[in-house]
């Protein structure tokens, strides 16, 4: 169920209201009364506009005044029932649609699951929805399978120029995309990696695993400009037996492996790239040493080179490239250009525990990692972030580190920054599990919003530069206007969002005078500001 502030408020008195409008015009009458009556030199004309900003308005004053209104345009659809449903990642594809991707009816046996009008039933699985932007569903899709101990996860997504949709993730027993049936082969009852493939109509093409003797993940997604597709991932191996020392990539024509060498179960990296027909081209193992190393996220430039993080400790080595770490786990950042060369490997970190979340690049190749240092934390010799919490930092495309900035939300402190993206300007805005932040291009924070209690995940952009977020929340709770009543465990939503600071339901990015509710957007003269903040007062 969603319903607004606004819907509330209208449900209790709307003599309340008028008795609030009508005494803010009482104020405002009297106000200019008293500066009539103490003014012996200042006369006023009818036909003045008469500048009452400098007059501090309550809260409740304005809300009178600007209706209690959200932003114009903006809407969210939540999707919840008696499992766990949580919104993973959302993405505009280039067709200009909304695409969403996530954990649907986990952990509650088989349950349904309503988007828009349209009704799923699912145990422990995965969907996958494209929306207009809007918020009209055009479609789900989703796994499917009988056994109640299965279990399916999203980790990542991404759309190619086609329209055709890529996911990865993990899964274990036995779980359907659609006609496409696949069994997991771990011996203990654990995970194997997948990456899938869907039409742009939302019917599953291809599916491929990665398969472990014990557990296995594939973590993030990326497809080239070719409708190659690269998928981050990695495996527990063993070498004291062949069974276990092996992640195996099997597809119809060959099964390439990923071998380990250790006499010490430890969890091996590694990035797979497949055509866009789910051929294998080639596999790369990330170590090359006895250490555990994870993969966190993929992504391609425009040259189609691809772009790696994860985190490792003690010293990395692979490809004939080296980093060492400064403590304990550090994040790695590495690139392989379309001809299959590795270019540069580099690091950041601290001596304690540093995590990436998701990599973003800009128009002129850069890139942009959020994540969460646990203590102070180094990228290159001079961009030292203190103290605790979330980051973003900027590596150029040669890999050397740009800046880097600790999110931070006054007497909040800071929290883990899952996503970014970069606007046309190269700004970037960034979410945090409650707080949506706004950065410059040098990585100085200009605002922030504090959502409330709502688990944030990740956030796209359109052509407008409008953001859409998704992400999941528990108990009842409020995002901004919209107020959200959890369905018994977390339910997952999709939110249009643009920020209106002064309430007046007119995007900030539309808006002529962000911080003056305007909501008709009045301006007498036609020269840019409204006339509720024009400081020319002509």
């Amino acid at each position: 169920m969603v319903a607004t502030k606004n819907i509330k408020a209208k449900k209790t008195s709307n003599y309340g209201q008028i008795t609030a409008l009508f005494l803010t015009l009482m104020f405002v009458f009297t106000s200019i009364n008293l500066m009539l009556e103490n003014s012996d030199d200042q006369s006023f004309g009818l036909d003045q506009a008469i500048d009452i900003s400098q007059y501090d308005l309550t809260d409740e004053q304005v809300s009178a005044l600007a209706g209690s209104r959200t932003s114009s345009g903006n809407w969210l659809h939540q999707v919840g029932g008696i499992g766990s449903d949580k919104g993973i990642v959302s993405i505009i594809g280039p067709n200009g649609d909304l695409y969403v991707a996530g954990n649907v009816c986990h952990g509650a046996g088989t349950c349904s699951a309503l988007f828009g009008s349209n009704a799923i039933y699912a145990n422990n699985d995965i969907f996958v929805a494209r929306l207009d932007t809007n918020g009209t569903w055009l479609w789900i899709a989703q796994t499917t399978g009988t056994d109640s101990n299965a279990y399916a996860y999203l980790t990542d997504m991404e759309i190619d120029s086609f329209g055709h949709v890529f996911i990865s993730g993990y899964y274990k027993r036995t779980k359907s995309w659609g006609t496409i049936s696949k069994t997991a082969s771990s011996n203990y009852d654990n995970y194997d990696g997948f990456a899938a493939r869907l039409s742009s109509a939302g019917t599953w093409n291809w599916v491929r695993v990665m398969e472990n003797y014990d557990r296995g993940y594939a973590r993030g997604i990326a497809v080239d400009s070719n409708q190659n597709v690269y998928v981050v991932g990695e495996g527990y191996l063993y070498y004291g037996n062949s069974d276990y020392r092996q992640i195996r990539f099997p597809t119809s024509s060959s099964t390439p492996t990923v071998s380990s060498n250790c006499y010490n179960w430890r969890d091996w990296a590694w990035l797979v790239k497949y055509d866009g027909a789910g051929a294998i081209q080639w596999v790369d193992t990330l170590q090359s040493n006895c250490y555990n190393r994870y993969m966190r996220d993929v992504i391609v430039d425009s040259n189609d080179s691809v772009i790696v993080t994860g985190k490792f400790d003690n010293t990395l080595s692979f490809q004939g490239m080296s980093t060492a770490s400064s403590g304990d786990y550090d994040i790695f950042l590495a690139k392989v250009d379309s001809s299959h060369s590795w270019q540069w490997l580099t690091h950041g970190g601290g001596l304690s525990s540093d995590e990436p979340e998701k990599l973003s690049i800009d128009s002129s190749d850069d890139i942009y990692v959020t994540g969460y240092n646990n203590g102070h934390a180094s990228f290159g010799a001079t961009i030292i972030l203190a103290n605790t919490g979330g980051f973003v930092v900027k590596a150029l495309g040669n890999g050397s580190w740009e800046w880097g900035t600790r999110v931070v939300f006054g007497t909040q402190g800071s929290e883990r920054s899952y996503d970014s993206v970069i606007h046309s300007n190269n700004n970037i805005t960034a979410v945090t599990s409650r707080f949506i932040v706004h950065l410059n291009s040098t990585g100085s924070q200009q605002w922030y919003e504090d959502i409330g209690y709502i688990n944030m995940r990740s956030l796209s952009l359109d052509s407008n530069e409008t953001s859409y977020i998704t992400g999941y929340f528990n108990n009842n709770r409020y995002f901004e206007n919209f107020y959200l009543v959890n369905n018994g465990s977390d339910d997952l939503f999709i939110t249009k969002w643009d920020r209106d600071r002064d309430d007046d339901s007119v995007a900030d990015r539309l808006d002529n005078c962000g911080d003056h509710p305007n909501g008709n957007q009045d301006d007498y003269d036609n020269d840019g500001p409204g006339d509720v903040c024009d400081a020319d007062d002509d």
